[in-house]
């Protein structure tokens, strides 16, 4: 049964899914199968494979990725990341390394035909595939494997005799057996010819102990999606140091059955900027004028070209030459705001629909998404922190109608109507619990990662955004900070509640004093049992007056009566000059202790004793 991946592109053939109509005791068995064969993957993988480990998510990868490239900032001119894209990658992988390979040769012969692999390499890739059995290198059992062989004609495609049919529960599975076998042969590969990255390293202890040093950090991967991560000792031999690990990968690949898609949103390397100039070394240049590297392949004899990037889209975010996170911020704004915009008037800001609905709705359609997807992303600048609450309360303002930039509500006041955390404290969050799983479930690579770059670069890390020592929190209870987070967010709201409380009116007033009034007036005629000692002074909560220009700004002059005037104060300018110069004479102003940005301040004022202290960064 074939469906199409977007609604967008019904009409193109290329952009169809087939999905398998199975039984459903079949699908049963398969499941059976899938959850004893899980563990031997999990034991034969690598911690940076991801796809089919749990609590292991695709931020996991991307940040992978990100902590390589902070660790080397600083040393940016010998660092690449390398992303490769595979080309209908269950479909075409051969499942002949999976198992032994059968006694006749013929239906491999078949197979490497159809793919275009010469007949020059055909006696290599034989005696290559006829030593392959990644079932039993990952230590699967007899039984097992036979079960999984008797399976083989059932999930394979009809047509090619290869690959797996879609909605096979075991395809997954069987695939990642396939891609363990192919990274680590190429990582073989690339020590043999001394092309393999050096892990970074740091002389401090990480702040956790239930995790390894890793042994390898080269390749992050998602199912079928990879990259490779590079850094040499010289920035002249970085393009070709690049240009030789594609080859092998492009190699490895052909060998297994597998092709690579070679595009600036597939297979492309994303070099430093320095790289990708003119005068260092003069790359290729496709039709369209775009720089690329020349991709050799031993094995099918083709050349392919791949494109230089300053931006590559990976799993979902944006990874960019320089690191600067503007753009993954943009795009992930405009994706939440592409959910948003045809439900906003019919939805969200109908007034008809009951708030609380339509507050749930939002939050879980919309903001809940952006700010997790954004928990990985660097907002360590102030520029792009700003940039980033401000596109918070943009989405929670979709509970209004669009308005004038001039009458939109405050941005408190917008969080308040919403039932909404700050932004700050909402990122927070969502780091706690992305925290918390990474700690549970790992891997031990990103780990390593993100405690070098903490030592290495703390003012960018990621580590140094929680703000927290976790390295006691991770020791002993790693639920803790999630709980200090959760209550963060009451004593917000509760900040909000009694920063919107209005002032009493005169009647208020009144009855609110009736009582007192009436025992002042009982002690008066000598009823000495009525007395009580005088209560400490209430506080009040109301919101500031408004000054002169604020109270008359966008009004027009019939507007504003002779009675509004008289009640508003507008000092005169002299002696506005004469205190402005008398300050400046006598008052030496030092440095400000107390600035602090909008979301790092409360709504109401609280004693000093109650503020957080914010740990230094490490030395």
């Amino acid at each position: 049964m074939a469906l199409a991946k977007k609604a967008a592109t019904v009409m193109e053939c290329s952009n169809f899914r087939s999905i398998m109509l199975a039984s459903t005791s079949g699908k049963l068995y398969h499941r059976l199968l899938r959850g004893r064969l899980s563990p031997s993957l999990d034991s034969f993988k690598q911690g940076q494979q991801a796809g089919t480990s749990r609590g292991v998510g695709v931020d996991t990868i991307a940040l992978i990725v990100r902590a390589f490239q902070g660790c080397a900032t600083g040393r940016s001119n010998t660092t690449a990341i390398t992303f490769y894209d595979v080309k209908s990658a269950y479909y075409r992988v051969l499942r002949q390394t999976i198992l032994k390979s059968p006694q006749e040769d013929r239906p491999l012969l078949e197979l490497w035909h159809r793919t275009g692999i010469p007949s020059s390499a055909v006696t290599e890739l034989y005696g290559h595939l006829s030593k392959m059995a990644l079932l039993e290198e990952a230590g699967v059992s007899g039984h097992l494997q036979s079960a999984i062989s008797d399976l083989e004609p059932e999930v394979l495609l009809t047509a090619t005799r290869r690959g797996s049919r879609p909605g096979d529960p075991l395809a997954d599975l069987l695939f990642g057996f396939c891609m363990t076998g192919y990274l680590t042969s190429v990582e073989k590969t690339l020590q043999e010819r001394h092309l393999s990255t050096a892990i970074p390293q740091t002389h401090q202890d990480p702040p956790w102990h239930s995790w390894q040093l890793p042994t390898t950090v080269q390749h992050a991967s998602w199912a079928d999606d990879y990259a490779h991560l590079q850094q040499v000792t010289s920035a002249a031999g970085l393009e070709e140091h690049v240009r030789s690990v594609a080859g092998v990968h492009t190699e490895r690949a052909t060998s297994v059955g597998m092709t690579l898609t070679f595009a600036e949103d597939k297979t492309a390397a994303v070099l430093p900027i320095s790289c990708q100039r003119p005068g260092v070394v003069d790359p290729v240049l496709n039709p369209e004028g775009k720089p690329g590297l020349i991709i050799k392949d031993a094995v099918a004899m083709k050349e392919h070209f791949m494109p230089l990037v300053d931006s590559y889209r990976h799993l979902g975010g944006i990874i960019t030459a320089n690191s600067a996170p503007h753009a993954d911020i943009a795009y992930r704004f405009s994706q939440a705001s592409a959910a948003l915009r045809p439900l906003r008037r019919r939805l969200f800001s109908e007034k008809n629909i009951p708030l609380t609905l339509r507050r749930t709705l939002l939050r879980s359609l919309i903001v809940s998404r952006f700010v997790f997807a954004c928990a990985i992303t660097d907002l360590s600048s102030a520029i792009h922190k700003r940039v980033w609450c401000r596109h918070y309360t943009d989405l929670w303002a979709a509970l209004y109608r669009p308005s004038k930039p001039q009458d939109r509500p405050h941005s408190l006041e917008i969080l308040r109507h919403a039932g909404a955390t700050s932004p700050l404290l909402a990122l927070a969050k969502a780091r706690a619990v992305f925290l918390a799983r990474l700690l549970e479930h790992g891997p031990g690579a990103l780990l390593h990662l993100l405690h070098v770059h903490w030592r290495r670069r703390p003012s960018n890390s990621w580590l140094q955004q929680l703000i927290q020592d976790i390295k006691a929190v991770a020791l002993y209870d790693p639920g803790w900070w999630i709980s200090k987070v959760r209550a963060a967010i009451k004593a917000y709201a509760a900040d909000l509640h009694e920063w919107a409380s209005r002032p009493l009116t005169q009647q208020e007033v009144y009855d609110n004093e009736a009582s007192e009034a009436k025992q002042r007036r009982a002690v008066k005629q000598g009823r000495w049992q009525q007395y009580s000692a005088a209560a400490p002074p209430l506080d009040f909560y109301g919101p500031r007056l408004p000054t002169y220009a604020e109270a008359l700004e966008g009004l027009e002059e019939e507007d504003i009566s002779l009675a509004r005037l008289g009640s508003l104060f507008f000092p005169d300018p002299e002696h506005v000059i004469w205190i402005e110069e008398s300050l400046s004479r006598e008052s030496t102003e030092g440095a400000r202790a107390s600035a602090a940005e909008f979301w790092m301040q409360r709504p109401i004022q609280v004693s000093p004793q109650n503020s957080t202290a914010i740990l230094d960064a490490p030395a």
